[in-house]
């Protein structure tokens, strides 16, 4: 990388009693990058996970997770948008249960049944399915193409909208400016959340510059209607000749210059930090 990394995303040590216990609101946690763990409607719902030092063979993690995969909660659901390194890490499903429900996009089935895992659901764009008490729609991601851990044709990549009693959420994945955000807003109105990529716009091998500039976040985000947008896939590793909490910082550069709707706001998260839902 030809610029220095800077600090990394913000974190504390998760609150394991709080994510352990069956009480409490529905919450979520950034693990970093673009992991999340879910806890709602009495479920736990990974996202992404990755929890490795590096990944591919030159990207190496510069702020730790803030647990390991052996102290979370029994996780119902492992949600997987694409098979890019950097959101398909083989060696961290390599340490989950697999008593877990596996929902990835269609070619991914096969990986995942030779990893023995108990339940697999392959999706195409627009499929919707319930697990428990939960309802995932895999929509669309306007990704380009990138590294992958897989040699699978025509695999789409996209994001999930997850909707439960308590509260609904768009994860936008690794997403562009094609991802049709009004649709999604319009099939989902009333969104609590809507986590989008920001940063990389000046590409690498993993990752062409075509991802979302401040601006285009801030327009994506209020296309889909949610109330709160949470940017994601920064602070963690340093794909591309930027710093890691650059855009992050031009995120909150131009929301004070243009101010998201009134009802709506930026919420900036901490690695490792608990948030209450809805």
């Amino acid at each position: 990388m030809d610029c220095p990394p800077g600090p990394p995303a913000p974190a504390v040590a998760a609150d394991l009693s709080a994510i352990h216990s069956e009480d409490g609101p529905p919450r979520w946690m950034w693990l970093g990058h673009a992991s999340f763990l879910m806890q709602l409607g009495g479920e736990n719902v990974l996202i992404d996970p990755v929890f490795s030092t590096q990944i591919g063979q030159r990207f190496r993690r510069h702020v730790a997770p803030p647990l390991a995969p052996e102290q979370l909660p029994q996780i119902d659901t492992v949600l997987i948008t694409q098979s890019r390194p950097d959101h398909l890490d083989p060696a961290t499903i390599a340490r989950l249960p697999r008593s877990a429900t596996v929902l990835a996009p269609r070619g991914l089935g096969p990986w995942f049944c030779r990893r023995l895992f108990a339940r697999i659901i392959e999706l195409d764009w627009w499929d919707r399915v319930r697990v428990g008490p939960i309802e995932y729609t895999f929509v669309p991601a306007g990704n380009g193409a990138g590294a992958s851990v897989l040699n699978v044709p025509r695999l789409h990549g996209g994001g999930f909208v997850i909707e439960s009693e308590q509260a609904s959420i768009y994860y936008a994945g690794d997403t562009a400016r094609a991802a049709g955000f009004g649709q999604i807003g319009r099939r989902f109105p009333g969104l609590d959340v809507a986590l989008l990529p920001v940063g990389g716009n000046r590409g690498s091998w993993l990752r062409p510059p075509s991802r979302l500039t401040p601006r285009q976040v801030c327009q994506a985000f209020v296309r889909t209607g949610a109330r709160t947008l949470v940017p994601m896939h920064w602070g963690t590793f340093q794909l591309c000749s930027e710093a890691l909490c650059a855009p992050v910082e031009l995120l909150r550069e131009h929301c004070r210059r243009v101010p998201l709707p009134n009802g709506c706001r930026l919420h900036v998260p901490t690695i490792g930090a608990s948030v209450p839902l809805g």
